[in-house]
């Protein structure tokens, strides 16, 4: 009995599947668009896409694609807000350590 060729299977994405979207817009609520502006403003981006995915019934690609494009725009009309609920991350954590164990250390505070 011959043996099979084991390679992965290559064959293209049917057309019914998800790989040939495109990035368009779907239609939704006013309602739900303010919600989502809401929640970037406020630094809630996954919530943000979870909303939207809901709303929208997307794939979590495509949802995610929309609401980086919103917070783009909202980067731009709303600057200030936008980076303060910006997450600072692991290096500005240890950052505001190290600050904050040098105040520590010249005010006599120990550990």
């Amino acid at each position: 009995m011959p043996l099979r060729n084991q390679t992965c299977d290559k064959r293209q994405p049917s057309p019914s599947s998800n790989a040939h979207r495109t990035s368009v817009m779907v239609e939704i609520s006013d309602e739900t668009m303010e919600q989502v502006r809401a929640l970037l403003l406020e630094g809630k981006k996954l919530k943000a896409i979870k909303l939207y995915r809901d709303a929208t019934d997307s794939s979590l690609h495509e949802s995610k694609t929309q609401v980086e494009k919103l917070s783009e725009e909202l980067e731009k009309t709303h600057p200030r807000q936008m980076a303060d609920n910006k997450p600072i991350g692991c290096a500005g954590v240890i950052l505001l350590a190290v600050i904050g164990a040098g105040v520590a250390a010249k005010s006599g505070i120990g550990f």
